[in-house]
């Protein structure tokens, strides 16, 4: 089980005040808030761990595809060098996360997941995000698989949990979409 996210942190900054009053409560356990508050750069732990957060739910919503919002039931863990791990529901996932200047991005596997194969990049101006994502999703595949792109085909399942198939083949993989401000990624099981 997989799942991404990323993060435009100028947005972030922009768009969030992370430092209000009770937000960190709602959102982080007692030893994440130390974490955040024990860290050399607050802002950066707190999109870190939130990222964390964001692509182990997305990999855990396919093995229980009943959703929910309770940041609190995941329980994340900084590893160092960007790994990390975040426990939910019985479940534990592996979790890495480059930080860049401008963008945060984070991808989370189950157990020993096989390797995952994706992308992070730069949304163009005036692009429509999701569809810029999917086109460039299907791209890499189409050349990875030796397909025609028209041959590929993005769905979700009835909880939105999203699949790439194959129509000539009828093969399907798991992969995640992410998007946030200039920044969009995917993540593909392979």
């Amino acid at each position: 089980m997989i799942g991404n996210d990323v993060i435009d942190l100028q947005l972030a900054a922009v768009q969030s005040n992370w430092q209000r009053p009770g937000f960190r409560e709602k959102i982080f356990t007692e030893g994440e808030n130390r974490l955040v508050d024990d860290a050399e750069d607050p802002f950066g732990t707190v999109w870190r761990l939130w990222s964390m957060k964001e692509s182990a739910y997305k990999a855990y919503v396919r093995l229980h595809p009943t959703r929910f919002f309770d940041p609190k039931k995941l329980h994340c863990s900084l590893l160092g060098n960007g790994c990390g791990e975040v426990q939910v529901g019985g479940y534990s996932f592996r979790t890495e996360t480059s930080c860049e200047q401008e963008r945060l991005y984070t991808t989370a596997v189950a157990g020993k997941e096989p390797l995952l194969m994706g992308a992070c990049f730069t949304i163009p101006d005036r692009e429509d995000a999701s569809r810029y994502c999917h086109q460039r999703l299907r791209a890499h595949c189409a050349d990875r698989w030796s397909v025609l792109e028209e041959q590929l085909r993005i769905e979700k399942t009835d909880q939105g949990v999203p699949t790439i198939t194959c129509g000539s083949t009828h093969e399907s993989r798991a992969i995640s979409i992410s998007h946030h401000g200039r920044f969009g990624a995917y993540t593909i099981q392979r």
